[in-house]
This record gives structure tokens, C-alpha cells and sequence, in this order.
């Protein structure tokens, strides 16, 4: 049965697109995995983020720090996950669909207020749990910290080759101005004036978001881009780039990319001081302060220093990677043992190669396994590097109650919709549940049309375990299953 999943966020002129476009990437992975994916959004958010409209996911219209009308609801029924993506909405909104057994994803930065939810992100950097203490109900999970700042694909395929040529790098010779959707604040004359300024010989992308902006004349160097569907894209490009204070922090941050950070909203606080302390940007202060000297001087310094700069952009780089999206998803879904206990998942990390090691040498994991022999320790850390370097694979450690219990992982094949399931168990775990709720997890978290497994002769409890699950047998040792699959509006 397909699963659906409302987005309550906004985009606006005064919010920006920020909040908006996270839940776009968010809805993205969930597409493709079966989800029905339904955005309840105030009419400008289409203009502020064309990306929405041009999406296909349905889209219901509300006001600004409103909600869907009962009707409306009604229409959307059953939803099985609602994603708050909103400064303005209250905790009674949560409580709604919580109290109706809907599964409730709370995207904040604030840490300011009461949320009733299931799991609540936040990537600002320096964030804790204990933060969120107090404000969430006692069985909440909090996800805390830059590297849960979901990302768009983009920046994954680009982060590997963009930090290698930055480490090339002599000077800067390109420089991007983005203050997010809107220059709420009028800000870009004052820093494209700046640069035009400085003898720095730079080319500069200038981005103007969706609603344009009323600059001087500039220069041949400058380059306009309203509405950047790719800021990947243009973020790789450049050497350097000033910027706001907001969600694409974590962006520039997965780049490497260098950045003359000014804070154009209260709410900014907290990440433009926590990068600027980590030395991960360079502080141009509060919109209200901002004035061409300034700009200048900070822009002089920095290109005439090469090796701060690759500190920087250093220091930023190991802020936040590009996974993300895919540590969010495995925590949307739960399964139970045979007693009633939570079965989840969770990424696998760097710091789990030693752990998967001491695991593969335990008498009887490799029984069934095409290769029975374990591999010595170079062995698996070449195959543990490999694994993580391949963002078509998914690897999770299966976890109950939080504790680690095992390995789940859908592996590419030859087909791009195709995964292949491997799942281990701890031998304390047998007997408990556990293979089968990781199966089920499998079955509803694959990126795929088509799940197939190889299981060897001899092992009948995982050959019953799979037809249990649907999975029929194709042939001698190979069992497939189909999975529903969504076609956008």
C-alpha cells in the first residue's frame, strides 16, 4: 500500500526558500520509494520556489502560518507521516496528527519552543539533544548537528572533485553573492559596489533569486542569475562566496566553499557565530552594520591569503558531508520483534569499520555467505571504503531499542531500480524478529522498483523468511519482489 506524506513548510519573500527546498529534497527520496508526497504551501511559494510547481507532487494551497482546512484533510486521508518545516505554527498542529497515530518529523533550528513529535532535525552546528530537553515528548529521537542537514543529490555527486580542486587552488578567481530567494534586506548593491572596488580580477556570479533586484551598473565580470534550480553547481564553481546565515551554510559548508558570512536574521544567530568561532567562515557581522569598506577590506584579506583560505575551506568541509537526507530517512520508518520491540536503522558511519570487522570474524555469520571465508583486516577496509564511496548502495546498521544488532544492505546491480538484500543478524538476536522486521524495513525504504536476494542451499530459515515476505522464486537460489512505485500527478 503506497505511504503518504504531507509537507507543512512555506516559502516567502520574508522566510525565503530555504525551508521549502529541504522538505523538495526530502520529498524527492521518499517518491522513490513509493511515497505519495503532498505539500500544503501558501500561493507565494511557487513564486519564491518555482521548483514546487514544477515538481508534480500535489500541492494544496493555505495561508501563510495557516493549516489545511478539515476538508482538505479529508481529501488527504489516510497520511501516514506529516513533516513541519514552519516557524509559525504551534504545538497543537503536531498534536493533531500525533494524537491520530500519524508519525510527526519536525525540521527546526531554534531549539525556542515545545514540539509534539516523533523525530525532530536539527543541523545547526553546536546543536545537542540536550538542547531540545524538556520541549519534546520523552520518546521523541533528535537528530542533531550539520551532518543532518538534508542536501540535495547535487552536492554529493560534486563534494568529492570540488574539495580536490580547492586543495589545488592558488587564489580565487571566482567569487558567488547569495543572500538566499529574496535580498530581503537590499543588501546587494552595498557588496556588488564593494567588489567593483577591489583590484582583484574576479569573475562573480551574482544571484538575485526569484524576485530580481534593482542594482548599479556593473561590470562585464558580473554574471546575474535569478531562480538557480543548480546552486550546486555554481557553489563547485567558485573559490569564494558571501553569503547569509541561513540553510544554504550547510551547503557551502559540504563544498568547502570559503564564505564571508553576514547575518541577515535573528534566527541566524547561532550559525553565523558558530562558524565563524570554528574558523569555517569569515565574519562580515549584522546586515545592519554591513558598509562597502567593510566588504572590501574582508575580500582584500582573503585573497591575498591562499593558505587561510584552504584552512577554511578545510574546516568547513568537515562541518557537513552530503549524507544527510539518507541518515533522515532509515529513522522515518520502524518495525517490531516478536515481543513489540523498535526495529530500526541507521547509516552506517566511518567509525563502524572496526565494529563490522570484529562481526565478520564471529563463528557462523559467514555460513551462508557466497564467500564463507572472513577477510583479513585490509581486506575489509578496502571493501568498507568501497561500500561508503557508493551513494547507489544503501548499508545500515539494524538496530533495537537503539542498540546495534546487525547489518542491513541493499547493494546496485546492473539495473539503476534493481537492489540486491543482504541482511545479518547477531547470533544473540536470532530466534527475536529481527530479520523479519529488517525485511519489512527493506521493503518499504528501497530506492527500487525490485528487491532480489541470493540465498545458498542449506539455509531454509532465510529462504522462509523470504517467501514469508513475498518474495517468490525466480530460480534455483534467486527470490525477487516487486515494490509499488509512484507516478507524480
Amino acid at each position: 500500500m503506497t505511504q503518504a506524506a504531507l509537507f507543512r513548510t512555506d516559502a516567502s519573500r520574508d522566510i525565503g526558500g530555504g525551508h521549502l527546498r529541504r522538505c523538495l529534497t526530502i520529498a524527492d527520496e521518499l517518491a522513490k520509494r513509493g511515497w505519495r508526497c503532498i505539500f500544503a504551501s501558501c500561493a507565494e511559494s511557487g513564486t519564491v520556489v518555482p521548483a514546487l510547481s514544477s515538481s508534480g507532487y500535489e500541492w494544496v494551497l493555505v495561508p501563510e502560518n495557516g493549516m489545511p482546512s478539515g476538508d482538505q484533510l479529508t481529501d488527504l486521508d489516510p497520511l501516514d507521516l506529516v513533516i513541519f518545516d514552519h516557524y509559525g505554527l504551534a504545538v497543537d498542529e503536531e498534536t493533531m496528527f500525533r494524537s491520530q497515530g500519524v508519525r510527526v518529523l519536525v525540521l527546526d533550528d531554534l531549539a525556542d519552543r515545545p514540539h509534539d513529535c516523533d523525530l525532530l532535525v536539527d543541523p545547526t552546528l553546536g546543536r545537542s539533544e540536550e538542547d531540545y530537553r524538556g520541549l519534546l515528548p520523552a520518546d521523541a529521537r533528535i537528530m542533531a548537528g550539520p551532518d543532518n542537514a538534508p542536501l540535495r543529490p547535487r552536492f554529493r555527486e560534486l563534494r568529492a572533485e570540488t574539495l580536490e580542486r580547492r586543495r589545488q587552488m592558488d587564489r580565487p578567481h571566482r567569487l558567488l553573492i547569495s543572500l538566499g530567494s529574496f535580498d530581503v534586506r537590499g543588501l546587494l548593491p552595498t557588496l556588488t559596489e564593494a567588489v567593483q572596488r577591489v583590484d582583484l580580477d574576479l569573475v562573480v556570479d551574482v544571484v538575485v533569486g526569484s524576485g530580481g533586484s534593482d542594482l548599479p551598473p556593473l561590470s562585464e565580470s558580473f554574471t546575474l542569475h535569478g531562480y538557480v534550480e543548480d546552486m550546486a553547481g555554481l557553489m563547485a564553481q567558485a573559490d569564494l562566496a558571501i553569503g547569509a546565515g541561513g540553510t544554504s551554510s550547510w551547503e557551502r559548508c559540504c563544498l568547502g566553499l570559503p564564505t564571508l558570512i553576514v547575518n541577515i536574521a535573528d534566527n541566524q544567530d547561532m550559525i553565523t557565530a558558530q562558524l565563524v568561532t570554528v574558523g569555517a567562515a569569515i565574519d562580515l557581522g549584522h546586515w545592519q552594520d554591513l558598509a562597502i569598506d567593510k566588504v572590501t577590506c574582508a575580500l582584500e584579506e582573503a585573497c591575498t591569503q591562499p593558505e587561510k583560505l584552504q584552512s577554511i575551506s578545510e574546516k568547513a568541509a568537515a562541518i557537513c558531508d552530503d549524507w544527510g537526507t539518507l541518515r533522515i530517512l532509515p529513522r522515518l520508518y520502524e518495525a517490531n520483534t516478536n515481543e513489540g520491540n523498535s526495529v530500526t536503522l541507521r547509516l552506517v558511519e566511518e567509525a563502524d569499520c572496526a565494529m563490522l570487522f570484529h562481526w565478520q570474524q564471529l563463528p557462523g555469520i559467514r555460513d551462508f555467505s557466497r564467500t564463507p571465508a572472513p577477510p583479513t583486516w585490509p581486506e575489509h577496509e578496502e571493501w568498507f571504503e568501497k561500500k561508503l564511496g557508493n551513494d547507489r548502495d544503501c548499508f545500515w546498521i539494524i538496530q533495537i531499542e537503539g542498540r546495534d544488532c546487525g547489518v542491513l544492505r541493499l547493494d546496485s546491480t546492473e539495473l539503476d531500480d534493481v537492489r540486491e538484500v543482504s541482511i545479518f543478524v547477531l547470533p544473540e538476536y536470532h530466534g527475536k524478529g529481527v530479520a523479519r522486521g529488517s525485511l519489512e524495513l527493506a521493503s518499504r525504504i528501497a530506492p527500487a522498483r525490485r528487491l532480489e536476494a541470493t540465498v545458498l542451499d542449506g539455509n531454509l530459515p532465510s529462504r522462509k523468511l523470504f517467501e514469508a515476505h513475498g518474495f517468490m522464486r525466480e530460480c534455483r537460489n534467486k527470490y525477487i519482489k516487486d515494490l509499488p512505485t509512484v507516478v507524480r500527478q
